[in-house]
């Protein structure tokens, strides 16, 4: 009898240690299944949140495939050789897909992966109705699109419980040159609640900014005279439209202001401003006001046919080489306006297009 009741002890025993490996075997990692169109590749990696790569996978029938395991959810990216193209995906220990082409690429599958796709699916409906506001002509209709865009971005970071969503949203807001102190204010507490304590450091420099700029514009309104020590630009040149050498001192020259506009025909954004960006042009051209358009387009053909397309051959244009000139003044994303005075100095670097109506209403007023 105590053999028999030992042995059902042991068969018992066996039975629940099978039964929480085969729990473990469901939920111990991640498959990751990549499908490619038209994309003319052999291979792909994965490159995890440092960007060091950390696995390959042979491209066969347009399809790859990688496996492990992550200790935590972060973002990872998906390389493919011979090709530019990126998928960046919240891998987390389940079944996941990416679909790439040159002109779509998603992730999906993870449940986080998941809720960041509809956060996404919202925000553009968002952005879609602020793009057709034109920021000049109805500035209130285009600042109530702004706050409900902040808010709805708000709301998500308030109600999300995985970091690298939260960090994507926040880096995301604060990448906008429309925020208010108030915005800015709000997401420093939230940032400081939610232990997000990394963004800090950007957000108050973001909030000593506009402060300077609310101090500058409190003493013009006293009418005290104010001595701006302004940070020289660097001084470039470059091949110009009709292949010969244009510099900066050159387009200074006689100028009250000259803006300094980093431009791409791939870029959607930059090419989107660009009706506003002329409208300013042709208003102040005749005052003393000037733009160097730099191209980061990788051919001379892709930088012609651009401003071509969008008439922009009014004004002056550089094609910057190995973005030798982008690196001068540390870009790091298009597009990226930066406002000179007549010397050379930067009244403002990245200066949004609401920005730049208002410098230059008080440069020519």
């Amino acid at each position: 009898m105590k053999n028999l009741t030992f042995l059902i002890a042991l068969l018992a025993f066996v039975c629940f240690i099978s039964c929480n490996d085969e729990k473990k075997k469901q939920v111990s990692g991640f498959t990751l299944n990549v499908s490619l169109n038209n994309i003319n590749s052999t291979k792909a990696y994965l490159y995890n949140s440092k960007n060091i790569k950390v696995d390959s996978a042979l491209i066969a029938g347009n399809i790859a495939s990688f496996s492990g395991t992550v200790d935590s959810v972060q973002f990872y990216t998906i390389h493919f050789k011979n090709s530019e193209i990126l998928v960046p995906i919240l891998l987390e220990n389940t079944q996941l897909f990416v679909y790439a082409s040159p002109l779509s690429q998603f992730a999906y599958g993870g449940s986080i992966q998941n809720k960041l796709n509809s956060y996404n699916e919202e925000l553009s409906l968002l952005n879609n109705k602020l793009s057709s506001v034109n920021a000049i002509d109805n500035i209130k209709a285009f600042d109530s699109i702004n706050n409900l865009i902040f808010s709805f971005k708000i709301k998500h970071i308030k109600s999300t419980n995985h970091a690298p969503i939260a960090n994507y949203i926040i880096k995301d807001a604060l990448n906008n040159n429309n925020l208010k102190k108030k915005n800015l204010i709000e997401l420093k507490s939230i940032s400081e609640t939610l232990n997000h304590q990394q963004w800090l450091p950007k957000i108050n420099s973001e909030i000593e900014k506009l402060e300077a700029l609310e101090l500058i514009a409190k003493k013009e309104s006293e009418k005290k005279p104010i001595v701006v020590k302004r940070r020289m630009a660097p001084l470039f040149s470059g091949e110009s439209l009709n292949g010969g050498n244009l510099s900066l001192q050159n387009a200074l020259s006689g100028k009250k202001a000259v803006l300094i506009d980093f431009w791409a025909s791939w870029c959607g954004p930059c090419r989107a401003v660009t009706p506003q960006v002329k409208n300013i042009y042709n208003r102040y051209k005749s005052k003393g006001f000037d733009i160097i358009t730099i191209s980061e387009d990788k051919t001379k053909d892709a930088w012609t046919t651009g401003i071509t397309e969008d008439n922009m051959l009014a004004w002056n244009h550089i094609y910057d080489d190995n973005m030798r000139i982008a690196y001068m003044f540390n870009v790091e994303s298009i597009p990226h306006m930066i406002l000179l005075d007549g010397n050379g100095g930067i009244i403002e670097n990245k200066i949004s297009i609401s920005r730049l109506e208002n410098e230059l209403k008080k440069i020519f007023k």
